[in-house]
């Protein structure tokens, strides 16, 4: 008798053992659900911010004499040095643009060289709408000049990397052909981008990469990263810009009957 109960009370003190252990592994596992929830939230969480970019020409072909437009150009590229370019991005929209305080140095004539000509406008990208609207003024006006963003498979992705700072980018590489009365221009755009920052934007009209582009290469400027800072979205403001809504074939055609001579369409 005494046996049956010592075997009874033994089964009994397990069974309650199992269901201590059984508990503790379901609190356990909750717990691991929970870290991992919170985890893959934070990794979802948009990331929003303020780059920072400067510019330097690409070297030319030293065996070549300058012309008056190279002497120019070697002029006004002085006038512009120290000035930056700024991209500010949230949630699905970025905005890249040319300061517009004139500091060190930096000349009107510089000033307008840059945004005329290094960069072409300012350029509000919007990857929910897939449209980059590029605010360039013009003739006297100002127009929104508006196009398609790229599609990533416009991007041929290599296994090259280098660091930039503390991040590790990948180099990715595409065509652009520029066409015009006198030549026919093709090139390549050459970015390096970080997946580190998960966010699909860049330089000028040039997006879609799996990654924040850190520098870019066409075919006259190099622009390269100089700071970035980490905001919330309620600090990141991204702008309406104001100016007449036009397609790039209608201010193709503007530039056409100002300049006197046809001008075919470019091809990225």
């Amino acid at each position: 008798m005494l046996t049956k109960q010592i075997k009874k009370a033994t089964f009994i003190g397990s069974l309650v053992l199992k269901l201590i252990m059984m508990k503790k592994i379901y609190l356990l596992f909750t717990v691991f659900c929970f870290f991992n929830s919170a985890v893959y939230s934070q990794s979802k969480k948009s990331v929003a911010g303020h780059v920072v970019y400067k510019f330097m020409q690409n070297q030319r072909d030293s065996t070549k004499q300058k012309n008056e437009f190279d002497k120019l150009n070697d002029e006004l590229m002085r006038q512009s040095k120290g000035i930056i370019f700024n991209l500010k991005f949230k949630g699905k929209k970025s905005y890249f643009y040319i300061d517009e305080s004139l500091e060190n140095d930096v000349s009107p004539m510089g000033h307008s060289h840059a945004k005329v000509v290094v960069s072409g406008g300012n350029y509000l990208t919007d990857l929910q709408n897939q449209t980059v609207i590029r605010q360039t003024d013009s003739f006297g006006e100002q127009f929104l000049v508006t196009s398609n963003t790229q599609s990533s498979s416009d991007w041929t992705l290599t296994k090259e990397t280098k660091m930039i700072g503390k991040y590790k980018c990948y180099k990715a590489y595409k065509t652009k052909t520029i066409v015009n009365p006198a030549k026919k221009f093709t090139f390549n755009i050459i970015a390096w981008y970080t997946p580190q920052i998960p966010v699909n934007f860049g330089i000028k009209e040039f997006n879609n990469l799996p990654g924040l582009i850190l520098e870019l290469q066409d075919s006259h400027f190099t622009f390269y990263v100089y700071k970035i800072k980490f905001l919330s979205e309620d600090q990141v403001e991204i702008p309406i810009l104001k100016g007449e809504k036009i397609t790039e074939v209608e201010y193709q055609k503007k530039v056409e009957k100002a300049s006197g001579f046809i001008m075919l369409d470019n091809k990225n």
